[in-house]
């Protein structure tokens, strides 16, 4: 385990890895160490909750904080069978992991009393871990990465063009631009693009026939993540009140719900763009 850690510390790639809850994309895990600089980054798609979380830790010479292995380090290079106690980063608190089964490249046990499945690749670094119904899976890291104040998430995609229908480029199959605005449906607890994944699961929780729609909406010259729902084949946003004169000015773009994290990923890092003045 500390030679897999001391490796992961002399001048190691960041690691980076898509959570998706309920098969929903909803943040990116990012962690680098550059000596005994450890950082632990998360940022949010959708702006549930806080949108995005930032920490440095000074490890020890056995690559410690507090005298524990930072947790996420722990799973990020194959831990040995058995257990022990690991540094939990957003809480600053000990926590159990425990390897009980490993057959393969798969190893299972428990975090926190909870059960656990984890996949590592031919390396010995975490493909996928599978934890209650979160998911963490490996993305390649980009060479450059947005500084945290300019998170393009809480701010917005930049848009090419000027004016036109909106596309993505390079273009994506199953993305699909909304012919008219949804229908508005949200009341005053639910209103405003902050608060759209809730505001559509809740919707979805009082209309069996509902379901989440993920995807981008353009307003003000910019491109954003998100969620509305689709029911019997008409959209709706819960987000927006009914008759806001804002849904006559918005674009939705709906993603397939297996790419749609991917493409907030590629948005980020610039290999994916949303273009204007581009036909179907």
């Amino acid at each position: 385990m500390l030679a897999a850690l001391l490796t992961l510390c002399v001048g190691a790639a960041p690691q980076r890895w898509l959570l998706t809850v309920d098969g929903v994309p909803l943040a990116e895990l990012r962690v680098s160490v550059d000596g005994r600089a450890y950082r632990y980054e998360s940022t949010r798609f959708l702006e549930e909750g806080p949108a995005e979380r930032l920490l440095d830790f000074t490890l020890d010479e056995a690559g410690r904080v507090d005298g524990l292995t930072p947790e996420v380090l722990a799973l990020a290079s194959r831990p040995g069978l058995g257990c022990q106690q690991v540094f939990e980063e957003l809480r600053r608190t000990p926590e159990e992991l425990c390897v009980n089964h490993r057959e393969g490249a798969t190893d299972t046990g428990q975090l926190a009393g909870q059960p656990y499945s984890a996949r590592y690749d031919a390396r010995g670094k975490l493909a996928t871990l599978t934890l209650g119904k979160a998911r963490f899976e490996a993305r390649a890291a980009p060479t450059t990465l947005p500084p945290p104040e300019a998170n393009p998430f809480t701010r917005g995609f930049p848009l090419e063009g000027t004016a036109g229908p909106a596309a993505l480029e390079p273009p994506l199959g199953g993305a699909r631009r909304l012919d008219k605005p949804p229908r508005g449906a949200g009341d005053a607890e639910s209103v405003g693009r902050v608060r759209c994944l809730i505001a559509a699961r809740r919707y979805v929780a009082s209309h069996p026939k509902a379901e989440v729609v993920l995807g981008l909406v353009l307003e003000g010259g910019r491109a954003w993540p998100h969620a509305w729902v689709r029911e019997l084949g008409v959209e709706v946003d819960p987000s927006v009140a009914p008759g806001d004169a804002v849904l006559k000015a918005r674009q939705y773009l709906a993603l397939p719900p297996r790419e749609a994290g991917r493409v907030y990923l590629e948005l980020l890092d610039g290999t994916r763009r949303v273009r204007l003045g581009a036909s179907r």
